[in-house]
């Protein structure tokens, strides 16, 4: 593993140990490129935890630059997470004063959940679950509030801008984000979370004196490591808010949650989040989680690949790798049959390439998907049908 990425794991699994700390010292003197940590740690979302941590544990061994640096940005980090929090408490007394019942997560509401320091979590934006048949008074709530809704580029006619779970709002004036999920998951991703089971589950927690409505530390725990798993474990602040949920709520009912999450098809991906969070944050699992964890080899493989991607310092898997990984992620016979499905539909698609590399009479546009199927077969043999067929063999 380079020293960069070693240093930045060993920072993120201080908690006093001395065994850690030694290697975190080791890993300063073998000399490190501190621009190249301070990159990783901004693309991960941790500054502000690897801040905290290599200035209480190894003042003395940070370059001078680089501790300003540190204190800089981490100012700045702070600054926008306090004015999220400020936000999150103004939006929520604006859907409750609208009647819209809402969830807030990750956020925010996270890092109080969490018990930490609003400061220790970056916070690029804010995420707002609520039914769907209520999604067009929650716009019109924050419509009011001051909030317009981000267009697709070149639409002009006049309307909502909907993805297939969400739609993003940005402040008229502060630049504050907020995205309005009326799913936590793309259609077909075989992820069957519904608002009003979270919300009849729903805690509490205080964001600077306001009450705010969100999931209950279980089903928080599932939808972060299904976020995470969405998006391949692509970020190490995702790994650290579960290992964080780990390290603080040890006495869950883990039956539970496995219960939970076999119903709701993500059992893998929970383990594979807390195996993650073990490997990479230190922090200890349940005996539960950990028993299960050894069942299932897909989660090791899993495991090892975002390892090492992260160590290669290597971005996310995109396209066909990120679709395969979202097949191997589930434990279910039926979603990932589902999963291949959609990913085929997908890849054997027509599109303006297949058009150029044979071009049918006029009248026979139709028979494309015959083209389409040939030219997977001759010409991306080796980039979508070999790695789905390893795919199938693994999971």
């Amino acid at each position: 593993m380079p020293k960069e990425a070693a240093l930045v794991l060993y920072c993120l699994r201080m908690n006093g140990d001395p065994g850690t700390q030694y290697q975190l010292e080791r890993a300063i003197s073998a000399g490190v490129s501190w621009p190249r940590v301070l990159e990783i740690v901004r693309w991960h979302g941790v500054l502000p935890s690897f801040r905290e941590n290599i200035l209480r544990y190894c003042p003395g061994k940070v370059p001078g630059s680089i501790r300003a640096q540190l204190q800089q940005e981490f100012h700045r980090c702070a600054a926008e997470s306090l004015g999220y929090a400020r936000e999150l408490s103004r939006v929520f007394a604006c859907l409750q004063q609208h009647g819209v019942p809402a969830l807030a997560f990750k956020g925010p509401a996270l890092a109080q959940q969490l018990q930490q320091k609003l400061s220790l979590r970056q916070c690029r934006d804010l995420d707002i679950f609520i039914g769907k048949s209520q999604f067009k008074e929650a716009v019109a709530a924050l419509e009011s509030a001051g909030y317009r809704a981000v267009w697709p580029q070149g639409e002009n006619s006049p309307g909502i801008f909907q993805t297939d779970k969400h739609v993003l709002l940005v402040a008229g004036t502060g630049g504050f984000k907020v995205e309005i999920h009326w799913s936590l998951a793309l259609p077909g991703s075989r992820f069957p979370v519904r608002f009003k089971d979270l919300w009849s589950r729903r805690e509490q927690v205080s964001v600077l004196g306001r009450s705010i409505p969100i999931p209950t530390k279980e089903d928080m725990l599932l939808v972060l490591c299904y976020h995470a798993a969405e998006h391949c474990w692509g970020s190490l602040k995702w790994i650290c808010d579960i290992a964080e949920f780990l390290r603080l709520y040890p006495n869950l009912n883990w039956q539970q949650v496995l219960t939970r999450a076999r119903r709701w098809g993500c059992c893998r991906i929970l383990l594979t989040g807390a195996a993650l969070a073990r490997d990479a944050i230190g922090v200890p699992l349940p005996e539960a989680l950990e028993r299960e964890a050894r069942v299932d080899r897909t989660i090791g493989r899993i495991r090892r690949d975002v390892l090492r991607r992260f160590s290669a310092g290597a971005l996310p898997p995109r396209c066909v790798e990120r679709s395969l990984a979202h097949i191997r992620s589930r434990e279910r016979l039926w979603d990932r049959l589902q999963l291949i499905l959609q990913f085929i539909r997908l890849r054997l698609k027509p599109n303006a390439r297949d058009r150029e590399w044979f071009q049918l009479p006029d009248g026979f546009g139709s028979l494309y998907i015959l083209v389409r199927i040939v030219r997977v077969a001759c010409v991306r043999y080796n980039v979508s049908v070999i790695p789905l067929l390893k795919t199938l063999r693994s999971s």
